[in-house]
């Protein structure tokens, strides 16, 4: 089995990251990796640029964003599966600049993505509620969580685990 990345910030999350589209394609085909994630934080400002360096050297991309709940606290990843998860994913952004600015961050009610789930993957890492309460000493309280996310992703949730 090859290994694909699913969570990859670039230039456009400046305070995530620093990498170029150019050279992430190109260490992705040194890498024979067959697909690539794009998870720039909160926005998806290089989806083009990178979509099309990908499809130049044979690479499947996937596009998605880290995004920024209620709080600005707490971070959940989201992957489009087809371009009806594309127009979802691109509605959950927007809206996040329109209507979830707290002190210019852009932020998404949790509410805004159960509610356009569809043809979307999400990933809940240690920065989302129920990896935190995951990571606390009371675990328990993250089942409630965890079945939230569940009831309207079905199997298309994934904890996502990092190595500290």
């Amino acid at each position: 089995m090859r290994f694909v990345h699913l969570g990859i910030h670039t230039e456009f999350s400046i305070t995530e990251s620093i990498v170029r589209i150019p050279d992430l394609v190109k260490a992705a085909v040194k890498d024979e990796m067959p697909a690539l994630a794009l998870t720039d934080l909160s926005n998806l400002h290089a989806a083009v640029k990178f979509y099309e360096a990908c499809l130049k050297k044979g690479i499947k991309p996937v596009l998605g964003s880290v995004i920024r709940l209620n709080d600005a606290e707490h971070r959940a990843t989201l992957l489009a599966m087809s371009n009806a998860g594309w127009r979802n994913l691109t509605e959950i952004v927007s809206r996040g600049f329109i209507e979830g600015q707290q002190l210019s961050i852009p932020c998404v009610q949790k509410e805004w993505i159960l509610e356009q789930a569809e043809d979307l993957i999400v990933m809940l890492g240690q920065h989302s509620d129920v990896g935190k309460m995951l990571c606390s000493s009371n675990p328990q309280k993250a089942e409630p969580l965890l079945e939230a996310w569940i009831e309207k992703f079905g199997n298309r949730v994934y904890l996502a685990l990092t190595r500290t």
